[in-house]
């Protein structure tokens, strides 16, 4: 199933650039104890060049994600990325459930 469009809003802070962002779609899989067993990437959605000028201390921005692949009921993560760090530096979660 499909969703078009759907907007993320973040606000961005930290040391005025460019920076190169992306954002990763994730499916988390539980295990019968309610453990997550796996994380299946389900999209990959970039590059986003962010500015961040000098004096603002916060900077909000919202990016469309369009066709956003959700597989089915389950609970998926959307996960910050900038260009040359390894680490996640923001998600959120959020659950998909099917009403009839």
């Amino acid at each position: 199933m499909w969703h078009d469009p759907v907007y993320l809003y973040v606000e961005f802070f930290g040391d005025p650039g460019v920076y190169e962002i992306w954002f990763d779609l994730v499916r988390f899989v539980f295990d019968e104890s309610g453990d997550i067993a796996d994380e299946i990437d389900e999209g990959c959605y970039w590059p986003f060049d962010l500015r961040l000028p000098p004096a603002m201390f916060i900077q909000g921005r919202s990016y469309p994600l369009k066709k956003l692949p959700l597989t089915g009921p389950g609970v998926y993560e959307f996960q910050l990325r900038v260009a040359g760090k390894s680490e996640v530096l923001l998600s959120t979660r959020f659950l998909v459930e099917v009403t009839s």
